[in-house]
This record gives structure tokens, C-alpha cells and sequence, in this order.
């Protein structure tokens, strides 16, 4: 069983509307400064893992967090 098409739930195409209205969260996401963003963050993300696997140090740690959460957002 697939899960519903979300073009016919109201309240997901009322939430994008507003999210698309209010915060231009589309434009944002279709920009070249979000493409080049993530993709230093990818990379510095990447280097602090060859960090990580060679000197565990809390810093490495802490900074792997931060991309952990990062990329959640």
C-alpha cells in the first residue's frame, strides 16, 4: 500500500502556500548561493570526518555535531 499523495491533502498544500508566501523558502532552495552553501558545508563536513578518524579530539567532535545537526535542519 503507498502512502496518500500529498496533492490531495488541504492541509499540506495550505502549508505550502504559506511557506512558499512567507518565507520563500522555494527561491531560497533554488538559488545558486544554497547550492554553493551546501556544498561547502559538505566538504568542510567531509574533512573534519578524515579529522575525526585520525585524531579524536573533542573539538572534531563538537564540530561533528554541528554538521549532524546541520544537516538535519
Amino acid at each position: 500500500m503507498l502512502p496518500p499523495n500529498f496533492d490531495d491533502v488541504d492541509a499540506w498544500i495550505t502549508f505550502r502556500r504559506f511557506i512558499n508566501k512567507h518565507l520563500k523558502l522555494k527561491d531560497i532552495v533554488k538559488s545558486l548561493w544554497f547550492d554553493i552553501l551546501i556544498s561547502i558545508l559538505v566538504i568542510l563536513a567531509f574533512i573534519n570526518a578524515i579529522f575525526l578518524h585520525y585524531q579524536d579530539t573533542p573539538l572534531t567532535r563538537i564540530f561533528n555535531s554541528i554538521f549532524i545537526w546541520l544537516f538535519v535542519a
